[in-house]
């Protein structure tokens, strides 16, 4: 039998929680550690029966390269994007028998800079950038690429839209901005705005708008689960991947259309 795959989860609140539930429950993975990024994250792993490790502060940059294990997953679900990178950092300036670290990078809120840093670690160590696990929240950012690749030329515009629940860190969200990347061109336009609404786990609503019509693409996640469920797919999926390039999740969930999108566009 295939040994499991060791995966570490750093970021204890509510997204990390969601995902250290749907590791645990999945085959051919094994949840080997639990570290908050913040001593507000004590209580959350009190009741845990693995070591939960907290430093009350966000490890350093040689944290991870004590894990051990020949190949291991972690998954950063860090609300703070310069805490993740120095975590990537760490490993990929490594030995290269230390790099056989893979990391699925949840946080969100990097800037330009921040993204091309990422880029340049992910040569050294395989890195893939998950604003979302969600496989419909990415279906709907493919969606979004198509539809302004096929009404940019005729001088529509687009609006996005997050609504999330009270506890989310950015109100804007990763996914949204993800959308904004790939939607927004000199041929289509588009801002972004974000609310908060008590209740609610996730909305996104891109507006696209022409002078006698518009379409709308939504994608409504009906719980919190939504954005962790199919966690266990994408760790299993990143096992198998080699540095090179920084990863988008959409090339787990939906391999082969990022290029397809692209020849579209030429």
């Amino acid at each position: 039998m295939a040994s499991s795959i060791p995966v570490h989860v750093v970021g204890y609140g509510r997204f990390g929680k969601e995902i250290c539930g749907a590791v645990d429950s999945a085959e051919g993975l094994e949840l080997a550690s639990i570290t908050a990024d913040h001593a507000r994250d004590r209580t959350f792993g009190t009741a845990d029966d693995r070591t939960i490790q907290v430093a009350g502060r966000f490890p350093s940059s040689g944290f991870l390269w004590k894990f051990g294990e020949p190949l291991h997953v972690v998954v950063l679900a860090l609300n703070n994007p310069i805490a993740a990178l120095e975590l990537v950092s760490g490993s990929a300036s490594g030995k290269p028998s230390e790099r056989d670290t893979r990391f699925l990078v949840c946080t969100t809120g990097f800037d330009d800079e921040q993204r091309a840093a990422l880029a340049e670690y992910a040569q050294k160590v395989v890195v893939c950038h998950a604003p979302n696990l969600s496989p419909g929240a990415n279906a709907s950012i493919l969606l979004a690429q198509v539809a302004a690749l096929l009404v940019g030329r005729f001088g529509w515009c687009a609006h996005g839209l997050a609504i999330h629940h009270a506890q989310k860190a950015d109100p804007v969200s990763g996914t949204l901005r993800r959308m904004k990347d790939v939607v927004g061109s000199p041929d289509c336009p588009i801002t972004i705005s974000g609310a908060i609404l008590v209740g609610h786990p996730g909305r996104h609503q891109l507006f696209f708008d022409g002078e006698h019509d518009d379409i709308q693409i939504i994608h409504t996640a009906r719980s919190l689960e939504a954005f962790t469920a199919d966690a266990p797919w994408a760790i299993q999926w990143l096992a198998q991947q080699e540095p090179g390039e920084l990863l988008r999740i959409e090339d787990c969930f939906f391999p082969g259309f990022l290029d397809l999108i692209a020849n579209l566009g030429h």
